[in-house]
């Protein structure tokens, strides 16, 4: 049976990435694309990739945890400080991008929500807005973060080093 729940956590890290990779590379495009219909259409498919990454990753983490208790990792620090690593990085992941990336989905108007009855609709921000949002965003920043801790979470998995 572990080996069917390690093959489970493998295949979400795959889906995971796979899916992620969508979101990381609209970051890149939505810095250099100025076109609103363009960015609307590159947010919304980013966000779609998303829904399926972040259930990708809690999948990872569940398998992860089942793993922990089936190995009896528990005692071991490796696990302890990939658990550390895996929401370290989760949680750098708000400021660095989807932050940035909300503001901007603000700017273009898609985050606004329905007027209540006889408010008049919300009017998006204009071109500034949208441009200081865009100039905001740090894809180099998320992506080496995100790699780096890949690559940790790789290595503790595989060395179970301490």
């Amino acid at each position: 049976m572990y080996g069917i729940v390690v093959l489970i956590h493998i295949v979400a890290v795959l889906v995971f990435i796979a899916a992620h990779a969508v979101s990381a590379a609209a970051i890149f495009q939505v810095r250099a694309e100025p076109d609103r219909a363009k960015l609307t259409h590159i947010l919304t498919r980013s966000g779609t990739a998303l829904i399926v990454a972040f259930l990708a990753l809690l999948v990872v983490l569940v398998a992860g945890i089942i793993l922990g208790f089936m190995g009896g990792w528990w005692g071991r620090l490796w696990i302890w400080a990939s658990l550390v690593v895996f929401v370290g990085v989760t949680l750098a992941m708000t400021p660095f991008a989807a932050n940035p990336m909300r503001a901007v989905r603000t700017a273009l108007g898609m985050q606004m929500g329905k007027p209540k009855e006889g408010e008049p609709a919300a009017v998006p921000p204009g071109d500034a807005e949208l441009a200081a949002a865009r100039a905001a965003l740090r894809p180099e920043l998320a992506a080496g973060v995100g790699v780096a801790g890949l690559i940790l979470l790789f290595w503790l998995m595989l060395a179970k080093p301490f």
